[in-house]
């Protein structure tokens, strides 16, 4: 039987906590409160992007710990994209650019066997205390999009790369889907652009230079690649904000969120 009290922790996110395990694994342990097949759900994501030749851990077994959803992981060490960033911020070009390339191989696997990311987008959008002139503008707007069946992360950002002596391996496909891969780029962005730190005036304006620095060599490098654009983007970005209102945020990332959703009226 695990006893979480004898492990080390070494990350605590939104929806689970990471423990070291074992010599080479990891274990993920999600807090109360999330539906009752979510650590099978990713499980089976995982394990798809895996089957696609991604790199990412591979799912050793799901289980319970102290009444609690489990995995157990392949363990990856390494830091994670955002904290090597921290200490090493003139390598934020090429680091954008290497996000953006991990990105792009994501989005060339087909991913027909997962929920579309549309009927995602839609039930969250739904589920957001947001306006219902504006929650209806924004469901119209998703109707109107292109559809697609290409792999898409659907939490893709810098805290879910570790840069592996191996190298960059991609973590957290739980709410991985198949879509339109601009998509899943407007998710990103919307997540990067409305991040906030604790800190100074100074700190947190040095971080929003920092963030629009990684931004654009992400975005360029990325249109380049798969061939795509702006004007694509800014198309999608309102209506993800507007689903991510659903969830738990910070307040001023909230309303810098809502601020972007309001650009559909």
């Amino acid at each position: 039987m695990i006893n979480l009290s004898t492990l080390s922790r070494i990350a605590t996110g939104n929806t689970a906590e990471v423990f070291a395990f074992e010599d080479s694994k990891v274990l993920k342990v999600y807090f109360p409160g999330y539906p009752e097949d979510e650590a099978e759900n990713e499980a089976a994501k995982a394990l798809f992007a895996y089957q696609q030749g991604l790199p990412t851990p591979k799912v050793i077994d799901v289980l319970e710990v102290e009444s609690r959803q489990a995995l157990i992981l392949e363990r990856c060490l390494g830091p994670s994209l955002d904290s090597y960033l921290l200490k090493h911020p003139n390598d934020i070009v090429p680091m954008g650019e290497l996000f953006a390339g991990l990105h792009a191989d994501v989005h060339r696997c087909q991913a027909q066997p997962l929920d579309t990311t549309s009927q995602r987008l839609a039930l969250k959008i739904q589920r957001s205390n947001i306006a219902e002139p504006l929650k209806l503008k924004a469901i119209n707007q998703l109707n109107l999009q292109a559809l697609d069946s290409r792999l898409c992360h659907g939490d893709f950002h810098p805290a879910n790369v570790l840069l592996s002596s191996n190298g960059p391996v991609i973590i957290d496909w739980v709410d991985a889907t198949q879509g339109l891969p601009i998509s899943d780029v407007a998710r990103t962005v919307l997540l990067i652009s409305t991040s906030q730190i604790a800190g100074s005036h100074a700190e947190q304006q040095a971080y929003q230079l920092k963030k629009q620095q990684f931004l654009a060599a992400y975005q360029q490098h990325y249109h380049q690649l798969c061939s795509t654009n702006n004007h694509q983007l800014s198309t999608w970005t309102p209506i993800v904000a507007a689903g991510r209102l659903s969830e738990k945020l910070p307040v001023a990332s909230a309303a810098q969120t809502l601020e972007i959703a309001q650009q559909l009226v």
